[in-house]
């Protein structure tokens, strides 16, 4: 039994993508691949690949959820980057796809990463139905219920108070999140690390979004944690929220050194 590594996913992410992608035209393919491989962080495949090891799931078919979410990740990117959504105009220090490609080619980019994600997954289900709930936890999750739902949340509020913040935060930011975490836990059938997992993801992408606030304090966002509580309660809601996400795991004390090792790399990092 091989743990799952990251250096393996991305293989499997390149062959994927040329499958999926060989007869498309090549400006779109080149938009694509452009997103998928532009020096992404990889959060969330990660995410999958500890999850797997703390519930000794050594499934290669990991490697397929994980390429699907980050399909998806990316395509939400692309979308958030556009001039009727964020409108930046750089990510991750390169131009962002639509001020390479332009708008029309971005948005048919982030349309056809979403596509072939559920395109990827369902050929999964055809191999093996055994991996049905884990499809559908990861399009509950990025669709109105959750990742889509909480964009729309932030875009209709412009003056969110606390409470309408944390639940778009939630959505929009913890949903990925827990989707790479909850798709794989539920591989295991073991319902106590389930809904640990459940509940140290959800604090995870609240942590995740608490400390985008405070490395963008200065950038003048006009709703943020920064911006309605103040920074020091801010990062007294950062170090709140982390004892949540280790208390999540407190019972498998053994087992959760790295879901925590990355954790707390998500609470110190500084970009």
């Amino acid at each position: 039994m091989m743990k799952l590594t990251s250096e393996r996913f991305e293989v499997v992410l390149k062959n994927l993508f040329e499958k999926y992608f060989s007869s498309s035209p090549t400006d779109l393919k080149n938009a694509c691949e452009y997103a998928l491989f532009g020096s992404g962080k990889r959060i969330r495949p990660t995410l999958c690949f500890l999850t797997a090891d703390f519930c000794k799931i050594y499934d290669e078919n990991v490697y397929i959820l994980a390429s699907a979410i980050e399909f998806i990740h990316n395509y939400s990117l692309i979308h958030d980057d556009l001039p009727c959504m964020d409108n930046d105009d750089f990510r991750r220090g390169k131009p962002t796809v639509h001020k390479k490609f332009g708008e029309t080619l971005a948005l048919l980019a982030g349309d056809a990463l979403l596509n072939t994600a559920f395109e990827i997954l369902f050929d999964l289900l055809k191999k093996d139905i055994n991996y049905l709930e884990s499809v559908k936890i990861i399009a509950s999750y990025a669709g109105v219920n959750g990742m889509i739902g909480g964009q729309a949340g932030e875009f209709v509020n412009a003056k969110p108070d606390f409470g309408d913040y944390v639940t778009i935060t939630k959505k929009k930011t913890a949903g990925l999140i827990q989707a790479s975490v909850l798709s794989v836990a539920f591989l295991s059938m073991d319902r106590r690390k389930i809904d640990a997992l459940s509940s140290f993801s959800l604090n995870l992408g609240m942590i995740f979004q608490l400390t985008d606030d405070l490395l963008d304090k200065e950038t003048g966002e006009s709703a943020s944690f920064v911006t309605i509580l103040g920074e020091n309660e801010a990062r007294k809601m950062l170090q709140s929220l982390y004892k949540k996400a280790e208390n999540s795991l407190k019972d498998f004390t053994n087992e959760n050194s790295d879901l925590m090792a990355f954790c707390d790399k998500i609470v110190k990092r500084t970009y």
